[in-house]
């Protein structure tokens, strides 16, 4: 039984019957990553990546708390795939909205925009999957070690990290000013990516300050 750095139970395969290389991972397994960037924890897992194995793309789990939000972003170095697992989600691409549960499967090509809500008022869970590797170096950044006390990451550190690994954030639309137009060019300056994060993550502080308060008797 092998060791993935330290977090996760890793079983190779007989190299006899497979490919060198083949192994599994175990339903609780992987590397591991308490989110920072947003209001409250989240728990992302990676399964695959270059970092375990010689692959040419990177695999993982997100959970989601009730009422986690992926704010609205795109990716300009990688193809996404999402599949949920687990909840009852709204997810939104490229303007438009739509439902989505357990065995959906949402396919995003680098450039398009796209947000995740959790919106069935439990935990959720999805799969997803980016070709070529690479955001996981932002996960990695932007998290603890689970055990580790946590604490939001600054919205200026998470624009630089976005702008570092090919990420554009921008507030929720409705929120956003009407002469902001979503556009599917190159990615923002790291200027206006801070200035956009400090935006969302002012947003969902407020979204969740709203939903803590006490409901009057």
């Amino acid at each position: 039984m092998l060791k993935d750095g330290g977090t996760s139970d890793v079983v190779a395969l007989p190299s006899s019957a497979v490919a060198p290389g083949s192994f599994l991972v175990q339903p609780e397994g992987g590397e591991q990553l308490l989110f920072r960037a947003g209001p409250i924890p989240c728990l992302i897992t990676i399964k695959v990546s270059p970092a375990n194995a010689p692959a040419s793309f990177t695999f993982g789990t997100w959970e989601f708390p009730v009422d986690y939000v992926i704010p609205m972003h795109k990716h300009a170095r990688e193809d996404e795939v999402l599949f949920f697992t687990r909840g009852q989600f709204s997810a939104t691409i490229d303007g438009m909205e739509t439902t989505v549960g357990p065995g959906t499967t949402i396919n995003l090509p680098r450039g398009a925009w796209h947000e995740v809500r959790n919106t069935g008022g439990e935990p959720g869970q999805m799969a997803w999957f980016v070709s070529p590797p690479g955001v996981e170096g932002f996960f990695r950044e932007a998290s603890f070690p689970p055990g580790t006390p946590w604490s939001p990451l600054p919205p200026t550190e998470i624009g630089r990290l976005a702008a570092k690994y090919g990420l554009t954030l921008r507030p929720d639309p409705v929120e956003a000013a009407p002469d902001a137009p979503i556009t599917r060019g190159d990615e923002d300056p790291a200027d206006e990516l801070v200035t956009r994060a400090l935006a969302i993550l002012a947003e969902e502080t407020k979204r969740w300050e709203k939903l803590s308060r006490p409901t009057p008797l």
